[in-house]
Parts: structure tokens; C-alpha cells; sequence
């Protein structure tokens, strides 16, 4: 292995401990402070939002409102289109 390699998986390393040391603190101070259904869905809206930023960025259809639960929509194939469009000109 070369020594490029070690430091490129040491950086990585470093930064997944450091996500997990994130969430990890996020969670304690949620359990510790008041107003705790306040913070969760602050977090929730975050995590709502970054996850909207990563279906753009890879051209996956989802919804854009932080409210809903699943923000994934369906896909649809071209037959399915054709009678679902046939049925509403009935």
C-alpha cells in the first residue's frame, strides 16, 4: 500500500468518526434540553432537506416539502402513464 492510500483512508476515517461523534452529540443534547419535540423536528426538516439536495444532485424525482413524511415519488412507466391517462379522459 502506498502511503497516499493510507492517508486518503486515514482522512476518511476521520471524517465518518467525525460524523458519528456529530449525531451522537445531537442525540445527547436532545435528551438532556427541554423543548426536545421542538429539536426533533428541526431535525427531521434538516434531514429532509439534505436528502431533497441528494435527489437533485442524482436526478431522482422526489417532493420538495420539508411537512411530508415520504418525500420519494413514485415511478411511473410509459404503459401505466398511457392508462392512468386514459382513465382520467373517461
Amino acid at each position: 500500500m502506498t502511503n497516499n492510500y493510507i492517508k486518503k483512508k486515514k482522512n476518511k476515517n476521520i471524517k465518518i468518526r467525525k460524523k458519528k461523534q456529530e449525531a451522537i452529540e445531537q442525540i445527547i443534547n436532545i435528551l438532556k434540553n427541554k423543548n426536545k419535540e421542538n429539536k426533533i423536528e428541526n431535525i427531521k426538516k434538516t434531514n429532509i432537506q439534505k436528502s431533497v439536495s441528494w435527489c437533485e444532485k442524482y436526478k431522482i424525482p422526489c417532493n420538495k416539502f420539508t411537512d411530508k413524511i415520504n418525500i420519494f415519488l413514485p415511478i411511473i412507466k410509459e404503459p401505466e402513464i398511457e392508462a392512468e391517462q386514459e382513465t382520467q379522459s373517461v
